[in-house]
């Protein structure tokens, strides 16, 4: 946690990722939220983004974007042959929304997707 704070103080990175993945639950709630709020305003100062990777929420409202990614799927051509993955991902909390205005644009809007899907196939499974 210290070097990621002397990383993100030092500036020069577009990105940061900080997993805490393979670490239990219950000792990542133990960091304070003001540590993850710290985190937060040095990225926005620094102009770069910090990732956070952990099993529970952690960061609460320092979050600007909160994804869920959930198990992927078998995908299975063939009764017996395992030819690729379907993983998904959905934002489950973005903390500033584009609001609406009262001009119209001229060219419309890109669409609001909360959930993205796409498939992963292995080698042997060819070109579809």
């Amino acid at each position: 946690m210290k070097s990621a704070d002397l990383i993100l103080q030092a500036g020069g990175f577009g990105a940061i990722v900080l997993d805490l993945g393979g670490i239990a639950p219950e000792f990542v709630s133990r960091v304070e939220l003001g540590m993850w709020h710290r985190y937060r305003v040095a990225a926005e100062r620094t102009q770069s983004s910090i990732i956070l990777l952990t099993q529970h929420v952690s960061a609460k409202s320092s979050a600007e974007l909160l994804l869920r990614l959930h198990p992927a799927e078998m995908v299975l051509n063939e009764a017996t042959v395992f030819t690729g993955t379907q993983p998904r991902a959905e934002v489950a909390r973005h903390r500033f929304q584009e609001r609406g205005s009262n001009v119209l644009p001229i060219r419309k809007p890109p669409q609001n997707a909360n959930i993205a899907c796409w498939q992963n196939r292995t080698s042997w499974a060819g070109q579809r």
